[in-house]
This record gives structure tokens, sequence and C-alpha cells, in this order.
């Protein structure tokens, strides 16, 4: 069960997440060769893989961390949490090195969904796991991705009675404006991807 798949910066590799017993972390070339294990699950779960600029490293969501987050060495194996673990930290995003740096944050920060206040929101912290900031929105949000420029896409999930409302929006960090891009009424938006533009 491949459950996330992401290219290298490069192009060059694919990194993916197996799942069960004998699943993990993987990286190979996109015909196949020269496939490597990066961090074995050993029945824990492993998801929301994001390639570092560097493309060295990549950050990803352990159940071995109670659901936090963990940073690997693709070439060494190695790997470590990235601090303070804190339980549901999921889905990280790693911003691109073309990213307008934001203070204390620096291209490569990531983005994150976690609820450990209560409810879905969006964190930022630095490549080391420091400097994590809360980024506060009405409603649910998760699935957030980075723009080239560094904008941050989001999704929003409210309920208007019980009826479910989710909607995509973007906004800049260090600025509370949203901008509404697609609302859905009575239904759910999964995921967010951006165009190379």
């Amino acid at each position: 069960n491949v459950m996330e798949m992401r290219w290298s910066p490069d192009g060059r590799e694919l990194a993916y997440a197996v799942m069960g017993a004998q699943g993990g972390i993987f990286v190979a070339r996109p015909d196949g060769s020269h496939r490597h294990e990066v961090e074995p699950a050993g029945g824990e779960t492993m998801q929301g893989l994001a390639w570092a600029p560097d493309g060295r490293h990549l950050v990803y969501t352990s159940s071995v961390e109670a659901l936090g987050l963990r940073l690997a060495d693709v070439r060494s194996g190695s790997s470590q949490p990235l601090r303070p673990v804190s339980r549901n930290d999921i889905e990280p995003v790693v911003a691109p090195p073309a990213a307008v740096p934001i203070a204390p944050l620096q291209p490569g920060a990531i983005a994150f969904t976690s609820d450990r206040d209560g409810i879905p929101q969006i964190y930022t912290m630095d490549a080391t796991g420091h400097e994590q900031m809360r980024h506060v929105t009405p409603g649910a949000v998760t699935y957030a991705t980075w723009s080239p420029a560094g904008r941050l896409a989001f999704v929003r999930l409210t309920y208007h009675g019980e009826v479910p409302r989710s909607g995509v929006f973007v906004t800049s960090l260090g600025s509370t404006a949203l901008r509404p891009l697609v609302t859905v009424d009575g239904g759910y938006v999964v995921e967010v991807a951006w165009s190379p533009q």
C-alpha cells in the first residue's frame, strides 16, 4: 500500500511511503532502479512526505512520535524528531528555496497541520523544529501547501448547521487576510496543489 509519492527537487528520484509490517519510506529512480529504504516503518504509520530543498532530507509524519514530525537523511538513513514533539502534527510541507523569508522563518521552513490546541490549524516552524507559530483562521484548516513565491494555500472547513462548507484559501505569512479561491457547499475539498508558475 503506497500512501505517498513525492518527486525530489531535482526530479531524479521519487520518495514514497509503504504501509504495513514490511513498510517504510523508500527512495528510487522513476524507473524503479536504485531503490533504497530510508526508514523502516517497524509496524508504525509513516506518511505526509515532503522533500527539503537540499534534496537530501525528508520530513514526514510518524506514529513513533504519536503522529509527530520527523526529519530523515535520505543518504545516511538517520532520522530524528522535530522538537518539540506534539501529538497529531501531520501533513508537513517545506517552503521552496525561492520563498520570501518571513522572520524568524527562512526558506526551508515547514508548514504543517496540528490539532494541539483543539482544532486543526496551520503551524509553521524552521527546518530544525524551532520557532513554531500558529496561524489562526476560523474553522478547521488542513492541507497547507507553499506556492513557489512562499504564499500558503490551504483548505478550511466550517459548518452551517449540519451542512459542511469547505474552501481553498490563500494567505501570506504574517497577514490575517484570506483570499478565497473555491468554496464547496455540502462537500469537501481534500487536497491543494500549486502550478509551477
